[in-house]
């Protein structure tokens, strides 16, 4: 409970297995996203100030980034999080990846 979200993020990132979240490994772990609750957890929290329920497993939802907005993010002043294209299918453009859940 002493370690960061992006020290989780690493092991997540560590550990992954194409065949069983049926995704390619991400480039960085900085392209994982963790949801809690409906929360986006931040890097820098450290686990135990997470709401985190340390009787019951805990459902966090992993969702990745497209590189290319994650590459925008990190370049970008405002840190604000750009909108995904939800009409991506119908326009042809890339779809941005899908979120999995993961039982901590």
């Amino acid at each position: 409970m002493q370690m960061t979200v992006y020290n989780l993020k690493e092991c997540v990132w560590r550990d992954w297995k194409q065949d069983e979240l049926g995704t390619e490994q991400p480039a960085s772990p900085h392209l994982i996203r963790l949801i809690l609750l409906g929360r986006l957890l931040e890097d820098k929290s450290l686990l135990k100030d997470c709401r985190l329920n340390l009787e019951y497993p805990n459902v966090v939802h992993l969702s990745l980034r497209p590189a290319d907005v994650a590459e925008d993010e990190v370049t970008s002043k405002s840190g604000k999080f750009p909108a995904f294209n939800t009409n991506a299918n119908r326009t042809g453009e890339r779809p941005s990846p899908g979120c999995r859940c993961v039982i901590l």
